[in-house]
């Protein structure tokens, strides 16, 4: 993960973590306070404090880039702006017909 330093903007890129934020809409910039045991605590614009799983905050509104699909590599593949990594399953072409609808 990233060094963040406290008050940096950062966006919660997934829904449903801070109940600010309307599923659908933009990111919601939060102000960067601390990391702890794997949680993020952050302010919104009110002043609220929230604790968040770490991986929902990145550095760029348009969320985690990652350098290829997440699923595809069994690489390490950590998101190039904030450098965290989210554990995805590798799916390679002998699991392909695991994904099959029957």
């Amino acid at each position: 993960m990233k060094l963040f330093q406290k008050g940096d903007t950062l966006y919660v890129v997934k829904d449903g973590y801070v109940d600010r934020a309307q599923p659908g809409t933009e990111p919601l910039p939060v102000t960067f306070d601390r990391i702890e045991d794997g949680l993020a605590y952050v302010r919104d614009g009110s002043g609220w404090t929230w604790e968040i799983p770490a991986g929902v905050i990145c550095g760029v509104p348009e969320g985690h880039v990652f350098a290829k699909d997440l699923g595809t590599t069994p690489e390490p593949n950590p998101c190039l702006v904030c450098g965290c990594q989210i554990i995805e399953p590798y799916r390679g072409p002998e699991n392909a017909a695991d994904d099959r609808c029957v």
